[in-house]
């Protein structure tokens, strides 16, 4: 899972804010093109998963990778999570966890105010 998850959702994350920035784009052409299909990937990549984490029933390293990227398509990019089965336990399951919350990027000291 770590090979899979580490190089794409990253990437992906980048290259949606580098394709917001340069063009005028809207938000779900960005998405359905890049962050849709990695997560469709990962997705099928689970599929008869039945523990509660990506690699288990305790966090490993594949969750701390994957755990920011769901965040920010549930945030950023509005990704109907129930449409990833797998994916939205997960990510429920990660935000049951206080070094979760504590980690998320708008509970950062330097966090941006949310717009008005």
């Amino acid at each position: 899972m770590f090979h899979i998850i580490a190089p794409m959702f990253p990437s992906a994350t980048l290259l949606l804010q580098l394709q917001k920035r340069k063009f005028t784009i809207t938000k779900g052409a960005v998405v359905l093109n890049i962050f849709v299909s990695f997560t469709i990937a990962i997705e099928k990549l689970l599929e008869g998963c039945d523990s509660k984490f990506a690699t288990g029933d305790e966090v490993q390293l594949a969750d701390v990778f994957l755990a920011p990227q769901i965040h920010a398509g549930v945030t950023r990019f509005d990704i109907d999570m129930s449409k990833y089965p797998h994916l939205e336990r997960f990510y429920k399951a990660y935000m049951e966890i206080p070094a979760f919350q504590a980690a998320r990027p708008e509970n950062q000291p330097d966090a941006p105010s949310p717009p008005q």
